[in-house]
């Protein structure tokens, strides 16, 4: 009975009386509440598909954006022993030895923006296959999907030499790079 009257006046819970996404999929069943033929999607199987499908993808694409971090570091420590002159121990100053010492960073800053905007369809990919009720619990799986890996993609290069190499030189060419090479992308995604 009470179940009854939560349902008549509103009170049975903000998600309950939202209508259900149009790609929701589930089995038509009388719902035990209003009495009506609704469509039913076990909430265990889109926890089971978030917690053994979606967290350990999301897991894998961060191991793999930490392995390209690494390998950007290690590109750029070979890059910065090839243009160091042995007899001086000096970096080479020449245009072309500037602009070789700065692009493993390029790379990997134009890296962490296709790995983001690849990772965006998987994202989207993965929370329509959790089949979620409605479009707040979508939207809400798919922002912290999206937030997790960004924020660890982007700035785990500048966190990682911030913190563990606590080199502020490198930091700073770190951040001016990625900043600059965000901008110019941005700018020829506008034209």
């Amino acid at each position: 009975r009470s179940n009854e009257h939560s349902y008549f006046w509103g009170t049975s819970g903000k998600l309950r009386l939202k209508p259900p996404r149009p790609e929701y999929r589930g089995e038509l069943r009388v719902s035990p509440v209003s009495g009506k033929e609704e469509l039913y999607y076990p909430h265990r199987k889109t926890v089971k598909k978030i917690l053994l499908v979606s967290l350990p993808v999301t897991l894998l694409c961060l191991s793999l954006a930490f392995a390209m971090m690494l390998g950007s570091f290690a590109a750029e420590t070979w890059m910065m022993s090839t243009l160091t002159d042995e007899e001086t121990g000096e970096l080479a100053t020449d245009l072309i030895s500037t602009v070789l010492s700065n692009l493993p960073s390029i790379l990997y800053s134009l890296s962490i923006i296709v790995f983001n905007a690849i990772y965006l369809k998987i994202a989207r990919r993965l929370t329509v296959w959790e089949n979620h009720r409605t479009q707040e619990q979508h939207d809400t799986h798919v922002t912290a999907k999206l937030v997790l890996f960004e924020f660890v993609n982007t700035f785990l290069a500048l966190f990682y030499t911030g913190f563990y190499i606590q080199d502020l030189k490198s930091l700073r060419s770190q951040l001016f790079t990625t900043l600059m090479v965000q901008q110019a992308v941005n700018q020829i995604q506008e034209v």
